[in-house]
């Protein structure tokens, strides 16, 4: 298993839920056989497009090549800890999963919306009208869309592992066992995501946060609101056919956005 011309050096979800490593092939032999690791553990080495479990990987003859030349190693880590010493990090996909959320909550959060004031309106004709008023005022109609959002992306991730805007970028949340999320899992992680990845979506916080929480990614590898709850985020390899799909989309929410804009100040 090892790469040609050097020992692989492998990292594996502990017990613990935490991210443990590094050690040599023999020394993760060795956790597996005194049961410290099992045929479920996610262990990921250089090399690997992302996590895997370790039934999936060790008993195979080959390791899993990197696909359309994307390096799978966070290389700023090797400055930062010297060479002999560098952290080896999977890749951690940070602007694919800012950009996949915000896709989500522009398309499902504003679809549920939608529903919410239709359902409202039958109620009450002026509620419904104070709420689409209320949605045009900048401060609030980003935690609005948000808010409606959140119910949503708990039933998708806890029946599915993934939402609309993450399937489409290869976005996935799973346990460290493999396992969908339970529903508990997905509300908190996204309850947290909300107030401290995205700063509820307010103006100022909403910018703020989602920097500190690039950062975290991208120095540490995870984020407080999946590790807090002992969930991993994978990612599907980035080939041209996804990359071309996932920008596609992209560019036609934004035009969406832009039609509704619009149309919100004519009418």
């Amino acid at each position: 298993m090892a790469m040609t011309g050097e020992v692989a050096v492998w990292y594996y979800v502990n017990r613990d839920r935490q991210q443990a490593g590094p050690v040599t092939e023999a020394n993760l032999l060795a956790l597996y056989r005194y049961g410290d690791v099992d045929d479920g553990t996610l262990v990921w080495c250089q090399g690997m497009p992302d996590w895997a479990p370790y039934s999936a990987v060790l008993n195979q003859s080959v390791m899993l090549p990197a696909v359309d030349g994307e390096s799978t190693v966070d290389a700023s880590n090797a400055t930062r800890f010297g060479a002999d010493n560098a952290r080896i990090l999977p890749k951690t996909h940070p602007w694919r999963r800012y950009i996949a959320k915000v896709v989500d909550i522009a398309t499902s959060g504003l679809a549920t919306f939608f529903v919410v004031v239709f359902v409202i309106a039958m109620i009450s004709h002026p509620l419904a009208s104070r709420v689409v008023h209320l949605a045009q005022v900048p401060l609030v109609s980003g935690l609005l869309l948000t808010l409606v959002w959140i119910p949503i992306e708990v039933m998708c991730l806890s029946v599915f592992g993934t939402t609309p805007a993450r399937w489409v970028f290869g976005i996935r949340v799973r346990r460290v066992d493999g396992g969908l999320p339970s529903a508990n899992q997905a509300f908190r992680r996204t309850l947290w995501l909300v107030a401290q990845g995205m700063g509820l979506s307010l103006p100022i916080l909403g910018l703020i946060c989602p920097a500190l929480s690039y950062r975290l990614l991208t120095e540490e590898g995870h984020t407080p609101w999946d590790e807090g709850q002992g969930l991993v985020v994978t990612h599907a390899v980035w080939g041209p056919g996804r990359a071309f799909v996932a920008t596609a989309v992209t560019i036609l929410v934004c035009v969406m956005q832009g039609m509704l804009s619009w149309w919100g100040k004519h009418h």
